[in-house]
């Protein structure tokens, strides 16, 4: 006896099977437990299941996507600010971007006599 199968295609295909095998042959099945139609409209259940899981992995993945981008996005603002504020001298740290102070006065520098 061959192995019931256990992937879906090879479920759907063997349903297939029954459903041929069973509307041909009338005349030697002709009270099975279940009809072909029943079969056949569980068949079309699963299809339409199975494609319905289809669509909601293509929705997850265009999902999915869409939220890397709104976060690339994100990061590369962020990092356009950063660098404008370091290059303007005003932080030297994130505590100081991030601070809710305020950004003290720059100070002048102060040049060290040179020993010689």
């Amino acid at each position: 006896m061959a192995q019931f199968p256990r992937d879906e295609t090879g479920v759907l295909g063997l349903a297939q099977e029954i459903a041929d095998g069973l509307a041909a042959n009338r005349s030697t099945y002709p009270a099975p437990p279940v009809s072909v139609e029943e079969i056949e409209a569980a068949t079309e259940d699963c299809n339409a299941a199975r494609d319905a899981v289809q669509a909601a992995k293509a929705a997850l993945d265009a999902a999915i996507k869409a939220k890397e981008k709104a976060f690339d996005t994100l990061e590369d603002k962020m990092k356009k600010e950063i660098r404008y504020a370091e290059n303007t001298g005003q932080i030297t740290t994130m505590q100081s971007l991030s601070s809710s102070a305020g950004v003290d006065a720059r100070s002048p520098l102060r040049w060290k006599r040179r020993v010689r």
